[in-house]
């Protein structure tokens, strides 16, 4: 038995590509764009933990000038601040600004819109157990990523 047919890979892609749709119409009016709204999202998932340009890139797999030139628009617009860290100057943290409220509001609504549409007639704690097979795939190809990354 394989433990993964070609229709989980490519749910999984269809599930990125409506996520990306979703989001972009909820803040359509603002011509964002997908790195901008990458940004932005992990931001607001991740600070303080994760607030640097380089966590962006490497966790959302974006390039690090993609991730510079949304950066750099997202500062530009007022809805995100930058601060060089204290004790390394080289280093600088991002953080969003409360004028971003309501565009980020409309994001979360517009992913809890998606959850429901893809969780429909699903039992709770079948989708409890699917989130947790994920998180732990995700942790191996993490894993396989960084070994990869240390054999360059």
């Amino acid at each position: 038995m394989r433990p993964f047919e070609e229709g989980f890979f490519a749910g999984l892609s269809k599930l990125e590509r409506l996520y990306k749709r979703y989001v972009q119409e909820a803040v359509a009016e603002y011509q964002f764009t997908p790195n901008e709204i990458a940004v932005l999202m992990f931001l607001y998932n991740n600070v303080p933990s994760l607030d640097t340009a380089s966590d962006i890139a490497r966790y959302k797999g974006i390039s690090k000038g993609l991730v510079a030139r949304s950066v750099d628009s997202l500062l530009r617009r007022g809805l995100i601040c930058a601060q060089r860290d204290e004790g390394d100057r080289r280093i600088v943290h991002l953080s969003l600004n409360a004028g971003c409220q309501d565009i980020l509001a409309r994001l979360r609504a517009s992913e809890e819109r998606l959850v429901a549409c893809a969780a429909e007639g699903i039992e709770p704690e079948r989708l409890s157990i699917a989130l947790d097979v994920l998180r732990r795939i995700d942790a191996n190809m993490n894993r396989l990523l960084q070994d990869k990354e240390e054999e360059l």
